[in-house]
């Protein structure tokens, strides 16, 4: 844990003590967000969603004691930058646990009933008994034939993408034929550890990532249903209506939800997809010098209120400016390094 805790400030340097506890137990208000996706911390949003204040608290404790960071006014340093993090390693690359993180293990699942269910040449106790898994693989079971040899090229292609150790730990807890498989902890016993937790994850984020890329395979139809579920339907809904309604205002009423609920749905949708419709806002007010120089999205509200001397700016155009101009950061960076 407190390994953990140095690589996310070796990324950062500096980060805020509570709303770093904030971001590893999951918590999802508008702030939390923001606050993630500005320092780049949303792959880990809610990866110890059991991770109690008192346990965070002592990991801290003893890494103050050891030197290695300080806290001041609230917000954590690190004292001395290190070598490379664990995190900046390959094998650590792929974490997401803001788009796949509350359903991976449900979909791992599910694929290794699948695997189990389309392959078994002898009787097995079968790894599912519930409805949710049952209905889904039924369902998949009956759509074509030779479905053996579409999955079977499916997880070659998947598999030979995915860090070669990484392969063989998710490929050796599959069922199939007369073989059955081992749990992690026989194949990997560090799964039980931050860190090991941390490197299943990436695995099974990448394996996700890239089945959802391609709807045509059977694959897709598998574990499509576990993370939509997890996307927030709360704000599909308004984003939806963004379109054919005039205001926020009246969406709310439609909706019967309140004004601010809105305006955090359409944060978390800007924070969530790329192709979010910033012309719709008018950003014209912080297309300033001292605003289009710095990285405005470390600038708070208060202090660019105080800056154009008008208190009434707009926070939910000043937030999605920010989100925006966050975005064209990340792209630049996306392209420098390609």
């Amino acid at each position: 844990m407190t390994e953990f805790i140095l690589a996310l400030l070796q990324k950062k340097n500096k980060l805020k003590l509570t709303t770093l506890y904030q971001v590893l137990i999951g918590k999802k208000t508008s702030s939390v967000l923001s606050y993630a996706f500005f320092m780049e911390l949303l792959p880990y949003l809610g990866c110890l969603p059991h991770l109690t204040e008192k346990q965070y608290k002592q990991e801290i404790d003893v890494l103050i004691k050891q030197k290695q960071l300080r806290i001041q006014e609230g917000v954590l340093y690190l004292e001395e930058q290190g070598t490379l993090s664990f995190l900046e390693t390959d094998d650590y690359q792929h974490i997401n646990y803001f788009r796949f993180g509350r359903k991976d293990e449900t979909a791992w699942r599910l694929i290794q009933y699948f695997i189990q269910q389309l392959t078994q040449t002898t009787p097995m106790r079968d790894l599912e008994m519930t409805p949710y898994y049952l209905h889904i693989i039924e369902r998949a079971l009956l759509k074509e034939k030779n479905q053996k040899r579409h999955v079977f090229d499916e997880l070659h292609l998947l598999f030979s993408r995915l860090p070669t150790e990484q392969s063989n730990l998710l490929v050796g807890t599959l069922s199939g034929g007369t073989l059955v498989g081992e749990t992690f902890y026989q194949l990997f016993p560090e799964v039980n550890t931050v860190k090991g937790q941390l490197y299943r994850a990436s695995a099974w984020h990448f394996l996700y990532q890239m089945i959802l890329t391609h709807p045509n395979y059977i694959l897709y139809q598998i574990v499509k249903q576990p993370f939509f579920e997890t996307l927030n339907q709360s704000v599909l809904t308004t984003r939806k209506m963004f379109f054919t309604t005039p205001t926020i205002e009246s969406i709310a009423k439609k909706r019967g939800l309140k004004a601010s609920t809105i305006r955090d749905h359409l944060i978390e949708w800007a924070i969530l997809d790329e192709q979010f419709p910033f012309e719709h806002f008018d950003f014209s007010l912080f297309e300033q010098s001292f605003f289009t120089k710095e990285h405005i999205y470390l600038v708070s509200y208060k202090e660019v209120q105080e800056r154009l001397g008008i208190p009434e700016v707009d926070f939910l155009t000043y937030r999605l400016y920010q989100i925006k101009r966050k975005r064209e950061t990340l792209a630049k960076i996306r392209t420098t390094t390609i």
